[in-house]
Parts: structure tokens; C-alpha cells; sequence
């Protein structure tokens, strides 16, 4: 067996043992409100053909309930995607002169204006891991397919990684307008870093550090409109996290996951987002050679009360 592929191997047995293993406790106490469950059959859309054919990151709009915003992958055009929540293709928003040099993730969540719920798009992969300075493109969720939107520069850097990292995760905090970045490619363990708010447009900002996660492979993360709700996936599974009042996304991530989410496999899956309401979450992923793209919705079940 090649050694790159032992490694793998070892690595994903490792995040089985995250997968199925069960729930950290909450303190004593305290009570909780029962995890969530989620159908293991997901409703599934065809997403027509060269349109959105590297999907790396997508968020579920605000502006115009059952519709999804999508990104493609680096050295694509610099633009926003419109798919409706059946993977119908809406159209798209040229965000000149911004540059796609490798996109990876999208968030949404609050930002400098109180009341407006902002789009992020994240130039931060780098499989090479030499670039050093990425950038976070921020703007006003717009209401329509209207181009010549305004948008703001966050340029970055990682304060412990002069060279640079590749990182393919990236949500924004609701309750502290932080932005989190979580990291690809480290075996057994990957790193997560914090740019705390506010985030400066006009001179270079410094990511925090934050620790390491018994995870790999990490290629999408978000958070629901509330905070509380957190997932991050790899190629293989969906993990998610419901996080207490006062815990921080980092120390929700450094523990055990809450649940194992429903996950139909896909072949470079790199799209996550909660829908419109945190009821239920999307997945997409790059078409590769496949005649059509697959949007997957994971519905929450309805339980009795």
C-alpha cells in the first residue's frame, strides 16, 4: 500500500472512532433540550450542467426565502451563484473586481451594519500552502441578481503559519461577528483560527490561533442564525454540535461531537449549509465527470410533542 494511502486510511479510522462514539456529557446540572434527528434519506435535485459544476461553498439566502447562494472553485469566475432549493439555476452576480483565485467556503451572518445579514466569500485554499496572505470578500446580501455590488476587503494572514495554509472551512459567528477558519490537510488533527471582530478593510488582519481538532479532511463548515447550532464536514461524514450558552465555536469543536449527521456520500463534496430556517441542511458537491450536479436537502424529523 503506498504510503500517502496508509496514511489516509489511518486517518479516517481515527475520525470513525468521533463518528460513533457518543455524545460528551453536558455538565451537571444543566438540561438540554433533545439533540436533533434528521431523515437518512435526503430529497435529491438535479443542478443543470455547466453552471455551478465546482461548487465549494454555498449559503441559504435571507433575501429571498428557497434559494441558495453558490461558489465555484478557484480560477473560476469571480461570481455568486443563484440556485432555488430544488437545484434550479437562477442566475448569477459578477463580482468584479474581485479575483477567484482559490475559493473554497461562503457564510452569511451578521456584520458592520446592525440588521443586515452579509455574504462572505472566502479566497482561502492553497493546496500548495504558499500564497501567506488570503483574503475574505464581505457584502450586503443582495435582494436580487443585480451586479456592481459593493464589497469589502479582508485581507489576512495566519500568525503562526508564514508560509500559509490551506483551509476549505469557514463560518462567522453570529453572536460575536468572529470569523473562524478551519484547516484541511494536517493528519489526525487540523488547526482552527479565529479573526476576531471587527475585521479591518484597510490594513492586514491577523488569524488567532485557536488550537487543533481531532479532525481531517475538513472542507465545509456553518453555524445557524442563532449560534447554536454548529456542523462541519468531511468527504465522509457530517458532524454537528449544539452548543451551550456561553461556549465558544472552538470550545464546542474541541470536544466530542453531539451527532453524526446523515451523510450521502459524494465525490468531492465541499458545500454545507443550514436551509432557511435551521431545520434541515443542503449538500452539493463538485460535478466531476457526472452529466448533472446533485443538491441533497437533509429534512429534520418532526417529532411528537
Amino acid at each position: 500500500m503506498p504510503k500517502a494511502l496508509l496514511y489516509i486510511s489511518i486517518a479516517f479510522l481515527c475520525q470513525s472512532c468521533f463518528l460513533f462514539t457518543g455524545p460528551t456529557p453536558d455538565p451537571p446540572g444543566t438540561t438540554e433540550e433533545p439533540l436533533p434527528e434528521f431523515l437518512s434519506t435526503p430529497s435529491s435535485f438535479s443542478v443543470e450542467r455547466g453552471k455551478v459544476d465546482e461548487a465549494s461553498g454555498m449559503v441559504a439566502s435571507q433575501s429571498m426565502p428557497g434559494n441558495l447562494w453558490v461558489i465555484n472553485d478557484g480560477n473560476t469566475k469571480a461570481a455568486l451563484h443563484l440556485l432555488s432549493n430544488t437545484g434550479v439555476y437562477l442566475g448569477s452576480i459578477d463580482l468584479w473586481p474581485s479575483v477567484n483565485r482559490d475559493w473554497e467556503d461562503m457564510a452569511d451572518g451578521p456584520g458592520p451594519e446592525e440588521g443586515v445579514n452579509y455574504l462572505y466569500v472566502g479566497d482561502i485554499g492553497d493546496n500548495a500552502e504558499v500564497y501567506g496572505t488570503y483574503q475574505i470578500y464581505r457584502m450586503k446580501e443582495p435582494g436580487g441578481l443585480v451586479d456592481g455590488i459593493q464589497q469589502d476587503v479582508i485581507s489576512f494572514r495566519y500568525e503562526d503559519r508564514s508560509n500559509g495554509l490551506d483551509v476549505e472551512a469557514m463560518l462567522v459567528d453570529p453572536r460575536t461577528k468572529d470569523i473562524y477558519l478551519i484547516s484541511k490537510r494536517q493528519l489526525f488533527t487540523v488547526r482552527v483560527y479565529k479573526l476576531p471582530y471587527p475585521q479591518s478593510i484597510t490594513e492586514e488582519n491577523v488569524a488567532e490561533f485557536q488550537g487543533v481538532i481531532p479532525h481531517s479532511f475538513i472542507t465545509a463548515a456553518d453555524i445557524s442564525k442563532d449560534g447554536r447550532q454548529l456542523m462541519i464536514k468531511n468527504y465522509d461524514a457530517i458532524f454537528y454540535w449544539r452548543l451551550s450558552e456561553n461556549e465558544t465555536v472552538f470550545e464546542a469543536l474541541r470536544r466530542n461531537r453531539d451527532v453524526g449527521l446523515p451523510y450521502y456520500p459524494e465525490e468531492q463534496g465541499e458545500a454545507l449549509c443550514f436551509d432557511y430556517n435551521d431545520s434541515g441542511y443542503y449538500t452539493l458537491s463538485e460535478r466531476l465527470d457526472n452529466p448533472t450536479g446533485t443538491l441533497y436537502h437533509y429534512e429534520r424529523k418532526v417529532t411528537d410533542q
